[in-house]
This record gives C-alpha cells, structure tokens and sequence, in this order.
C-alpha cells in the first residue's frame, strides 16, 4: 500500500490472552502480546501514509480449532477425549466467529487500535491495564488445578476463577513430567498451546 501511495488498513489478530500472564500458556500469552505491541508500533509508523493498523484479541470463540488440537504425550484415546472436553467447553461459550468478522469490520470503519472481543476479552484487558498485581496473582492460580486438558480457552476462563485441586508449587501428586516422546518423569508440568497458519494448535506438556 505504501510503495503505490494508496491508504488502507492491516488487521492483526491476536489474543485476549495477550493482555495477561500465563502460567499455563507462557509462549502463547507472550505471543499475542507481540502481535499487540507489533500493532502499535506499526499503527505509529504508517498513520502518516494514511494506512491504519488494528489488533482484534478474540477471547473464548466457538471454531473448529478444537477438533485439530494435537495434545503431546498421551494415547489416541486420551486425544479424543481432551479434544471433546474443549469442544464443549467453545460450544457451551456459544460465542462464533462472526462476531469476530463483525468487530474486524468495526475496528476497520473506525480505525480502532484495539478490539477485545466477548466478555472475558474486555474483562481481561481491565485487569491487565488497571490491576496488573492482580493479574499476577491470576496468572499463579490459572491452570494449577485441573490440567487434564490443556486448551487455550479452558486456561483464558480458568484465569477468572479460582483454580481447584491440590497444589504443590508446580508440582502436581501423581503427575510426572512428559516429554515429546512421551516418557514420564518426575517434574513440574506445564502446558504450552501454539497455533500455526493453518489454524491448528499444538499442546505440549514439558
């Protein structure tokens, strides 16, 4: 756009967990996070050539990226089954991606920096900004109590609420520490989502 002196907007997507830390999701909350500040570097650079620059931070969206969700270190069965538990858990959310095109076409007609979308979006991005001590102390119960199934929504909501089970600073009893290959050893766990260009995410318990 720049090189054909035309005006017009880029579009970043991003995360609503880019606007808090992760325990559980550390490279994917560090992630979005560049995708945002990216946005604003990007949105400063190119306002003078008249092209505007927005971030759109989805947060629990009902897409069909919980059926590719690939989970590291467990058996075809134990796959299926943390597969359906995330699907459930985006369909009970009830949230589709066309109020997210709907909030894209938004943010383009009005040039708008930042987007949270849904509830849990706008709710995060205020902690973040205004109680960044509390997001903390979320951050360190997010994802420390049930972590049979790893998914970027399940851990979003979790930050919410006050994690359940038992908790042995970054240990969990009867748990050990798996690697690609699918050994078990004793170890903390944590679990980390990325998602590819093709829409698919891959967890890793390391």
């Amino acid at each position: 756009m720049n090189d054909q002196a035309k005006s017009g907007h880029i579009v970043n997507v991003s995360s609503a967990s880019a606007y808090l830390p992760s325990r559980a999701l550390p490279a994917y909350a560090t992630s979005k996070s560049a995708v945002l500040m990216l946005t604003e570097c990007l949105r400063a650079e190119l306002a003078d050539q008249g092209i505007g620059v927005s971030a759109i931070c989805p947060g629990i969206i009902d897409t069909p990226i919980t059926g590719r969700a690939r989970f590291v270190g467990v058996d075809d069965d134990e796959q299926s089954r943390r597969r359906d538990a995330a699907q459930r858990l985006y369909h009970k959310r009830g949230f589709t991606a066309d109020r997210v095109a709907r909030a894209i076409v938004d943010a383009v007609q009005g040039n708008r920096a930042e987007v949270p979308v849904s509830v849990e979006a706008s709710g995060m991005r205020l902690i973040g900004r205004w109680a960044p001590g509390l997001a903390r102390r979320l951050a360190r119960l997010a994802g420390a109590g049930d972590r049979r199934t790893h998914c970027p929504a399940r851990a979003c909501d979790r930050g919410f609420q006050k994690a359940h089970g038992r908790r042995r600073r970054g240990h969990l009893p009867g748990n050990g520490r798996a690697d690609q290959a699918g050994a078990s050893r004793p170890g903390p766990l944590r679990s980390v989502a990325l998602h590819d260009r093709s829409g698919s995410t891959q967890a890793f318990r390391i």
